[in-house]
Order: C-alpha cells, then sequence, then structure tokens
C-alpha cells in the first residue's frame, strides 16, 4: 500500500469490555456476563489444593513461615484447572 494511512492529527477509540460478573445473588449490570460456573468452580478447586497442599494458610499466616509462604508464591495451576480455563483463553501476552 503506497501513501499515507493516517494524519497526525486523527484520533482513534479503542473500547475494550472484557471479564465476567460474578453474581452474588443481586441483578447484573446492563451488559455484563455472568461468571461461568465452571470458571467458578475451577478457582474453588485451585484454593483447595492450595491450601491443601500447605496444610493450612492458616499455619503459615499465623506462623510467618516464609518458606510456606513462599510455597504459594510457586504453586502452579492443576491440570484440571487448566483444562476448565483453556476454552476461555482468548489472548495472553506472557
Amino acid at each position: 500500500m503506497d501513501g499515507q494511512v493516517g494524519w497526525h492529527k486523527d484520533k482513534v477509540a479503542i473500547t475494550y469490555d472484557g471479564g465476567y460478573w460474578l453474581n452474588d445473588g443481586g441483578s447484573l449490570p446492563s451488559g455484563a456476563t455472568e461468571l461461568p460456573t465452571e470458571i467458578l468452580n475451577a478457582w474453588v478447586m485451585q484454593c483447595q489444593a492450595q491450601v491443601t497442599h500447605l496444610g493450612t494458610l492458616y499455619e503459615a499466616g499465623v506462623t510467618n513461615d516464609e518458606a510456606k509462604i513462599s510455597l504459594l508464591r510457586e504453586l502452579e495451576l492443576l491440570p484440571a484447572v487448566r483444562a476448565i480455563l483453556a476454552p476461555y483463553k482468548r489472548f495472553t501476552g506472557i
């Protein structure tokens, strides 16, 4: 393509909407998409695995055990959670 695509004083507006709304029993805002149940279930599964892996988060917090706290940061998503989330993945820059 030859020539200038735009002029330096032209303006562009980009609007992006994304994510889901966690419906806690109230009404959804206009245009909101309710969080799919399987994503919420995946979150619960991952939280349970994290707590189980460390014994309890309570112990790590109360004792301020830096070793346990750092283990929590290093845990990866469960394979089952990855499988549940895979169809919802649209873009990643990571």
